[in-house]
């Protein structure tokens, strides 16, 4: 068995060449082989936003992103997979777009910790939660299949929704400055798999370890 990588970044290139981005009132630091998006004070309106678009198999892939929160404050930072793409665009506090997160969305604050996949497959984990996280999607056929930490947690079939977007932080302006939650992501593979035989095989892969 082989994994391809259709698109992966490990955030080991601090130039981050893969994506577009918009500081706000923060930063993005490289710290141990992950990236580390923080505010720059504690009176801070905006936060940073990385975004770029990915060209998803048509099928039969999985998508797995590491990360971990810190300093978990009321306002959150996420990564988000969405049927469409970025537009660079800030919002006020609550006008996020839906379709910027409606593939999958990863969130934590103070309020909530969720990670949830077309908003009709959802993990809620403590809060606040500073440990290294491992989150799936596995696509087959018609099929996505979500994993927390190596645990299934559901399946849905969705054709009307297809990823495109891929973003991390916020892109929100809060009517009131005040302190965020750091993000720290390690790797984001989007990986299809080789045959084995004349099956697929997403069962090792899906039960992996995190590291």
């Amino acid at each position: 068995m082989r994994w391809d990588n259709a698109w992966h970044d490990e955030f080991e290139d601090p130039t981050l060449a893969q994506w577009q981005t918009d500081w706000g009132q923060g930063a993005g630091v490289m710290q141990d082989s992950a990236l580390c998006l923080k505010a720059d004070s504690s009176n801070s309106d905006h936060f940073p936003v990385l975004w770029t678009q990915v060209a998803f198999p048509q099928r039969d892939y999985v998508l797995e992103v590491r990360f971990r929160y810190d300093r978990i404050t009321r306002y959150s930072a996420f990564i988000s997979v969405g049927s469409a793409v970025y537009d660079g665009v800030r919002y006020d506090e609550g006008a996020r777009p839906a379709d910027m997160a409606d593939v999958l969305s990863i969130e934590q604050s103070s309020m909530q910790f969720c990670v949830s996949l077309f908003g009709l497959v959802d993990w809620f984990g403590p809060v606040p939660d500073t440990r290294w996280h491992v989150v799936q999607v596995a696509q087959e056929g018609l099929i996505y299949h979500m994993s927390v930490d190596g645990q299934r947690i559901g399946a849905v079939s969705r054709t009307d929704k297809a990823p495109s977007g891929l973003l991390m932080g916020n892109p929100a302006v809060m009517y009131y400055p005040g302190p965020w939650t750091s993000l720290y992501v390690d790797y984001i593979r989007v990986a299809t798999c080789a045959l084995l035989g004349d099956r697929h095989v997403w069962l090792p892969l899906l039960l992996r370890s995190p590291r």
